[in-house]
């Protein structure tokens, strides 16, 4: 892998390092102009896992748990 560990790599994570891995790992993405003006993030998070196994990241949203209750 690298000579940083899991804790490490976390720490200098960005978005703009996880997009531009997600894209050279798939090449291109469309997204539509309302999917891009309706992605609110009040109600969801990204979660990242770690793999140390095969040391790959594993990127996905959640929904975000909220204060209400509901």
């Amino acid at each position: 892998m690298t000579e940083k560990n899991a804790e490490e790599l976390f720490k200098e994570m960005s978005l703009s390092k996880v997009l531009i891995a997600i894209l050279e790992t798939i090449k291109e993405i469309s997204v539509p102009v309302m999917t891009f003006l309706d992605s609110a993030n009040e109600d969801k998070e990204l979660e990242v896992e770690y793999n140390s196994d095969d040391e790959t990241f594993l990127f996905k949203l959640k929904n975000k748990v909220s204060d209400s209750g509901n």
